[in-house]
């Protein structure tokens, strides 16, 4: 970034987490950093998933890795 061949940059995962509270990267105003998680969980929606999978692997179904 500070040659300028990347524009900016959305940051999710860091060596040491939480990244420490003086890091440049919290002051750096082309740097977006997320709170290393890809997506909601939504409750309802995950339980029938995992009900679903422990049903269907019962009577020996298998799934797709």
């Amino acid at each position: 970034m500070q040659t300028g061949q990347i524009a900016a940059a959305t940051l999710d995962v860091f060596h040491t987490e939480p990244l420490p509270n003086n890091h440049p990267f919290w002051h750096t105003s082309r740097i977006t950093i997320t709170p290393h998680i890809s997506a909601e969980t939504l409750r309802e929606e995950s339980i029938e998933q995992i009900a679903s999978k422990i049903m269907r692997s019962r009577v020996g179904e298998r799934y797709p890795a």
